[in-house]
């Protein structure tokens, strides 16, 4: 069983490598490990102690690394979510929008990978759906499509579960450590 941690939890809650520390212990007292998905740690790029804290906790096997890239099941479940619900950020979508001048190269390539972290842990959590939870505070919506909720449409299709970070924090009791 496992926490599936989305990459806002890391930046705006387990922001230091001695809450990541916590939040993995926390975990494991209520049987679940801590782990994220190769594509939310590849979105993690500072601070540099966070990083550094996730690859040891990795390494130590305190946290798991779900691989979305290279595991067939949730690679194809990933490259089917952004298909189905993403097409509109797709790479072609997006050069055309540059030509007509409606975004700059800059924009377009920040919105190619908007949502990745959210559609990585839904990949890996469908394959697994009673023993997965997603931590996540994001809202589920699509960008650009805000009348579709990803983590609902998922919730309802699949019965994948998402908490968000108050939610992980009552079960895990998480904020009592830190205290």
């Amino acid at each position: 069983m496992a926490f599936i941690v989305d990459t806002c939890i890391f930046l705006d809650q387990l922001n230091t490598a001695d809450n990541i520390l916590t939040a993995a212990k926390c975990s494991h007292k209520v049987e679940k490990v801590m782990g994220l998905t190769d594509i939310v740690f590849s979105e993690i790029k500072y601070p540099i102690s966070i990083r550094n804290t996730i690859e040891n906790g990795i390494r130590t096997k305190v946290i798991k690394l779900f691989e979305v890239k290279t595991n067939n099941k949730y690679k194809s479940n990933f490259n089917e979510i952004r298909r189905r619900y993403y097409e509109h950020l797709s790479p072609s979508v997006l050069q055309k929008k540059i030509q007509s001048g409606e975004y700059t190269k800059e924009q377009a390539k920040e919105l190619r990978f908007k949502d990745y972290g959210e559609c990585s842990c839904i990949a890996v959590a469908i394959e697994n759906p009673d023993r997965v939870v997603i931590i996540s505070d994001d809202q589920g919506h699509i960008h650009l499509k805000p009348d579709i909720n990803l983590f609902v449409k998922y919730q309802d299709d699949y019965g994948i579960k998402v908490w968000y970070f108050h939610e992980w924090d009552r079960h895990t009791k998480y904020s009592q450590q830190v205290s």
